[in-house]
Order: C-alpha cells, then structure tokens, then sequence
C-alpha cells in the first residue's frame, strides 16, 4: 500500500518496498493478529514457507523438519512436532508456527500486532524471553502493537502512541507514566479507572 504522505527508512536509505516479498528479502517479518498459516500444511512446511531447503532442486524434507524443530526449540517447543499439520494444532500453537516463521526467516525486523492475543502466560514469558535474547544477540528490532501497557513495558524500551491514524507521542518508555499513555491512546486525561 502506497503511502499518503511521510517517508520510510531502512538502514540509513529511504525505503518503498514495492511487494511483501520485497519487504521480506530485506529482513522484514509481520506476524498478523490474524493468522495468516496454510492448515493444510505442516508446522515445518508453514515455518518455512517460502524459504525451503534444497537438495538437488528437490525439497530436503529431513533438513526443513530439523530446521522448524531448531526453531520450534529455541521458543520453548519442542513438543510440537514439525510433521504434523497445522490444521491438528490449537490456536496458541499455531499462533507459536507463525511467531516462529518469521525468527526462521532471520528478518531484522519483526513486527508484532498483538502477539499474545491467543498465548497462554507461560507462552508469553516464552515469547518475551525470546524478543529480548533475540534483541540482544542478534539486533533484532521488534516492533511490538498492543494496548496492554504491562506487556509493552515489559520489552520495549521505546514507545510511539498512534491514535486516529496519526502519531502523537513518542519516547523512551521509562520516562512516562501509564496515565500519560492512556491519555494520549484516548485523547484525554481519564479522571477514573476502573479494574
């Protein structure tokens, strides 16, 4: 989708990426809120869609199943069987595949629209101890969406506020409190808050 209006960069260099292949040639992953997997597939044949190993021009089933368990362990996994198709599995092991075929893809930078929608509490502890192992061996950029604050502040060290369509604060996380995010998200300052 063309841009109304502002500019991209990556790496320094102004930045338009023509197709979501594109994007994803030079080290850029989304993972939808939606999942967007082929349940007729394997968890290997999603976490490596598009990015098959090869052995001779054919597809080397033994070296992808071990690649998506390589992946699926690093996350905390390994009880989901690269074999087996996507169909079979709950939502939050899905949800698991798609996290896991964007860190398989070694994307530089992932985006996240609200990642623990369908993770149960020891997934999302998985799944933060992975952004920031990630973030940090890697330099990994995560760009994280979600509304719940806790979650934000628990990885991210910088935040943007986009209400609207328009940006309309940005800055380091720890120098703001939840009340001043609250007010920017809805426009106002919320005089009550109810649990």
């Amino acid at each position: 989708v063309r841009p109304d209006a502002g500019a991209m960069e990556l790496e320094g260099q102004p930045y338009l990426p023509q197709t979501p292949r594109e994007a994803r040639q030079r080290g850029i992953a989304l993972i939808h809120q939606e999942l967007s997997l082929c349940p007729h597939l394997t968890v290997a044949e999603n976490i490596l869609l598009g990015n098959e190993p090869q052995r001779f021009g054919w597809l080397d089933r033994e070296a992808a199943r071990r690649k998506a368990f390589e992946v699926l362990r690093d996350f905390g996994h390994p009880e989901i069987d690269p074999a087996r198709r996507v169909a079979d599995l709950s939502l939050a092991a899905r949800q698991v595949v798609e996290i896991c075929r964007a860190i398989a893809a070694r994307a530089k930078i992932i985006l996240m629209d609200e990642p623990t929608s369908s993770l149960q509490r020891d997934d999302v502890e998985r799944l933060f101890a992975l952004i920031r192992h990630l973030r940090a061996r890697d330099q990994v950029s995560f760009i994280y969406i979600s509304h719940f604050l806790e979650e934000v502040r628990a990885i991210a060290t910088r935040y943007t506020v986009l209400r609207d369509g328009a940006s309309v604060a940005s800055g380091e996380i720890s120098t703001v409190t939840d009340e001043y995010l609250i007010a920017k998200m809805v426009g106002r300052a919320i005089e009550d808050l109810y649990p």
